[in-house]
């Protein structure tokens, strides 16, 4: 047991697998439509039967091989999609996330609250694009530079907390991930946000910049 399957703790749990069309119905006509086959599922009974069972946990399967499921899922949408193209790790993550972008952004600033978040100077942003460019993972990025942005982000974010802000860097996407695992080092909070994650419909207010001093 680890913390992965810590939530399967107890004597035994249930597991159902969801198929469409799946087997016959006990009773009536077997489903014709994916549709019809969501709306007919009894989640009543279904509840009612697994609090009988005794049992301490519950999974549900959200679909199987038949490419069919149960609810929307724009992960598995997403990669179905972009996995034919690429198995890069890293465009895989950035195009999901961009998928569960709208989810993302909801969960920092709910309802339609204005996102007051942290920026890069131009300058610096350059800098680290042509690092990423030329490296892959921004190992090219000049110690001192590097320093400097550390000790530029730590008090911008110490700013944002201050004043009950979301610790949000907002920046390209090709610098998420390179700044997402170099900064949460020195700053555990961050949340680092490409810009093709956030909804068009939402206000963007950069309340720092990071870099210009450098």
């Amino acid at each position: 047991m680890n913390d992965r399957t810590a939530w399967m703790s107890g004597r035994y749990g249930v597991m159902s697998h969801w198929l469409f069309p799946g087997v016959l119905p006990e009773r009536g006509q077997p489903a014709s439509s994916l549709d019809q086959a969501v709306e007919a599922f009894d989640l009543a009974r279904t509840l009612e039967d697994f609090a009988a069972s005794g049992a301490e946990w519950y999974l549900f399967t959200l679909g199987q091989n038949t490419g069919c499921y149960a609810s929307p899922n724009a992960v598995i949408e997403t990669l179905a999609d972009v996995a034919p193209r690429s198995q890069d790790p890293e465009v895989l993550t950035a195009q999901v996330r961009t998928a569960l972008g709208r989810s993302i952004v909801q969960e920092l600033y709910p309802g339609g609250a204005e996102m007051q978040v942290m920026s890069l100077d131009p300058q610096l942003e350059r800098l680290l694009l042509q690092a990423v460019a030329g490296g892959g993972d921004g190992a090219g990025i000049e110690p001192g530079l590097a320093d400097t942005l550390v000790r530029e982000a730590v008090i911008a974010a110490q700013r944002q907390e201050e004043v009950g802000l979301p610790v949000v860097l907002l920046v390209p996407g090709n610098l998420r991930t390179l700044l997402s695992r170099f900064l949460r080092r020195s700053i555990s909070q961050l949340k680092v946000l490409a810009h093709a994650e956030v909804p068009e419909s939402r206000i963007i207010k950069v309340t720092s910049i990071i870099g210009q001093r450098a």
